[in-house]
């Protein structure tokens, strides 16, 4: 009887969770209803664990209809359904419907669809109801619009009716003969663009090309080497063209270039003589880096069932201080169409990727509420010319100004990668202690480096240096200043310093670390900014993790396992040292991790949530208090003056004073990055962030005050 209940139930689920559903749009204020048309895509999981079944997940698409405040959903074969939009949300009164079993009813609890960007989410409970018979579940749901296959696709916003840069013959011309790159908007849905006619299938075979170029700025003169040759597999998704080995460093033999790939969009124009186009970002790293420069490109070409075009691409923004360009250029390609076995795990991977992405919502939308001239302080520095993205993490609402680039605006903002340089050290290297103290317990902040690393020093300086001494650099070793100073001390651009930076094996910089010298003072005591510290500390945590689970257990592996996917970050790529063995290097945590802003806003909502995340907690709730919360301690004194005073330096953050616009001092901790690049966890629950890559001696670059004076202005930091 319970299974036939339970049969029921599910039956019932079915119907009445098609009318739960998402609605895109940006956030609105109670008052207003965002608009819901559209042709829905839906993914909904109903638990009748207590009626003797099982958590069930089903895929189903509907239409909803919108007049003025009331939205309607149109299923073929059911009733229509009606609700009330207010402000992002969708009201479902509770509701009475016959199950489907004789003499069965289901009561339908009041839900409610949470509007957020691209998708919604929520939760409603039902009760079953057979005689004397009942039970309970609940159905929880996350939908996406998708584009409809008879809408007009969203074009460039250049004026001109007709494509007049990268047509089709450009893009089947045996030589291409572009001199300069072109709007980004080129690469994007044109004039009166529809639907792809074609799905994609199977393996690209990119061809080694070289690149033309300019150079901006640069220190050195490397030449550029061509664009990688590749051969990579891609499937397409309604209107999405999806690569399997996304987000990931990739490299072919014979190219200096790291290349990393990133889900774009298929279309099709109609001068394009019966082909569909796609178009795709892609970041490309020096496989010699050093610090992870990144260089952000877009790529386009034709494609049919069988063939495709040559490939157009081009490079117009970087996060790249010392090595700034344009490059562009042409690549012969091969399609191989092939079905993917696995294609049904592929997509539902996919689909789970865009439902769990952070929403970004558009600045114009904050402008809406607050005085655009307040929030454009935002930018108020000298460096405004090198800021390529900023905006506000507000209650997790990502509110972003366009991704700047030489050629107009990023088209792929959201999938973006940037070179954070330092802020690694927070994202990346305190995370990591945090997961590993949740582990394993706090105490491995006392843990010394000596028992995990053996550095052949002609010292004994290194002999009560501790894990949380590298995050705090305090190691009391260094070769610059051996005095007590009130000034700031630069350790990273000693010569010392740089050959370490330049080495490629983990063996080959831990022998040049040991050649630093022993400061007269102890461990703890005094700040002193030194990359290879985090460096070290790297190894260590690497060292520790293999000590506890084998030799083949990876920092990097773990972190991706055991914080990132757990919320959402599928893999998040990073630079790792050259081994001469080809085994993992160690990740560099010292300035190695190329996030995008999805990324990023996950990481700063999991710190904000105390390390917890859907009821776990993944990160030590108590060192990260000591990080961010009330339990923070001063930290150390850096030397470095700012408008409000001297700043300080705690388990990698720097703590920036402030006095705010209301007259109280406050002191802010904040990731800092070469270049400009910020993420600040404002005391008011705001997180602010900025990606720039300006030159180092320029004070400009380092000038963060804007954000905290717009973070103060939307929410006022002093309590009355």
């Amino acid at each position: 009887m319970k299974h036939l209940i339970c049969q029921g139930i599910v039956s019932v689920s079915t119907f009445f969770v098609i009318m739960v559903f998402l609605a895109m749009g940006v956030q609105a204020e109670e008052k207003d209803c965002i608009d819901v048309s559209g042709t829905w895509d839906a993914t909904d999981e109903i638990d009748a664990s207590n009626c003797g079944g099982a958590i069930i997940t089903l895929r189903h698409t509907y239409e909803l209809i919108k007049n003025g405040c009331i939205v309607t959903i149109k299923r073929k074969g059911e009733k229509d359904i009606q609700a009330e939009v207010r402000g992002n949300k969708i009201y479902w009164p509770k509701r009475k419907i016959p199950g489907r079993q004789a003499g069965s009813t289901v009561i339908l609890e009041e839900g409610v669809s949470q509007v957020s960007g691209n998708k919604a989410t929520g939760k409603r409970p039902w009760t079953w109801t057979k005689g004397t018979k009942s039970c309970s579940g609940t159905t929880s749901w996350i939908d996406i619009k998708q584009q409809s296959k008879h809408s007009k696709m969203p074009s460039t916003g250049l004026s001109q009716a007709q494509r007049d840069k990268i047509t089709a013959d450009d893009l089947w011309a045996d030589k291409y003969k572009g001199d300069r790159p072109v709007n980004n908007d080129y690469f994007m849905p044109f004039g009166n663009a529809e639907p792809a006619l074609h799905e994609f299938s199977g393996t690209l075979v990119i061809a080694s090309t070289p690149m033309t170029y300019q150079y901006i700025w640069v220190r050195g003169s490397d030449k550029m080497g061509p664009f990688p040759a590749l051969k990579t597999s891609l499937f397409t998704y309604r209107d999405r063209l999806v690569p399997i080995e996304r987000n990931k460093l990739l490299k072919s033999e014979n190219s200096s270039w790291y290349i990393i790939l990133a889900p774009g969009r298929i279309w099709s124009e109609p001068g394009d003589k019966g082909y569909s186009r796609a178009s795709f970002p892609f970041t490309l790293i020096h496989s010699k880096s050093i610090y992870g420069e990144t260089h952000n490109g877009i790529a386009t070409f034709l494609f049919n069932d069988q063939h495709v075009s040559k490939l157009r691409f081009q490079i117009v923004q970087e996060a790249a201080p010392q090595e700034k360009f344009d490059a562009w250029g042409q690549a012969d390609m091969q399609y191989v169409p092939a079905p993917l076995t696995d294609k049904i795990a592929l997509t539902q991977q996919f689909i789970n990727e865009l439902a769990h992405q952070t929403p970004i919502r558009p600045w114009t939308e904050l402008e809406r509420t607050y005085d655009p001239k307040a929030l454009d302080v935002i930018d108020d520095t000298g460096n405004r010319e090198n800021i390529t993205l900023s905006g506000l993490i507000i209650d997790d609402a990502v509110y972003a100004r366009t991704c700047r680039t030489r050629y107009g605006d990023y088209p792929f903002c959201s999938q973006m990668r940037h070179g954070t340089y330092s802020v690694s050290k927070s994202l990346g290297a305190m995370v990591a202690m945090l997961r590993l103290a949740q582990k394993y317990g706090d105490e491995i902040f006392d843990l010394k480096i000596k028992d995990y690393v053996d550095l052949a020093s002609n010292h004994d300086g290194w002999n009560h240096v501790t894990f949380g001494d590298t995050l705090n650099m305090a190691t009391g070793i260094g070769n610059v200043e051996p005095r007590r100073v009130a000034s700031y001390v630069e350790e990273d651009s000693s010569a010392l310093a740089g050959k370490i930076y330049a080495a490629q094996t983990t063996d080959e910089k831990l022998k040049l670390i040991a050649a630093f010298g022993n400061y007269p003072w102890g461990p703890g005591e005094v700040f002193r900014y030194r990359t290879t510290d985090t460096f070290l500390l790297a190894v260590a945590m690497d060292r520790f993790i293999k000590s506890k689970e084998g030799p083949n257990a990876d920092l990097w592996s773990l972190i991706t396992r055991e914080v990132l996917q757990p919320i959402g970050i599928a893999h998040m790529p990073v630079m790792r040292t050259r081994e001469r063995n080809h085994t993992p290097g160690v990740p560099k945590l010292e300035g190695g991790m190329l996030p995008n802003l999805d990324e990023v806003a996950k990481l700063v909502k999991l710190l904000r949530n105390g390390g917890r995340h859907q009821g776990k907690q993944i990160l030590s709730a108590t060192k990260l208090d000591e990080a961010i919360g009330n339990a923070r301690p001063p930290g150390l004194p850096t030397g470095w003056q700012i408008d409000d005073g001297e700043t300080y330096y705690h388990m990698s953050l720097w703590l920036h004073p402030f006095v705010a616009k209301d007259g109280c001092l406050v002191r802010i901790p904040a990731m800092s990055g070469l270049g400009g690049t910020y993420v600040i966890l404002m005391p008011n629950g705001i997180t602010a962030f900025r990606f720039a890559d300006g030159r180092y001696n320029d004070p400009g670059t380092w000038d963060s005050s804007g954000l905290r004076k717009v973070a103060d202005y939307i929410r006022p930091f002093c309590k009355n």
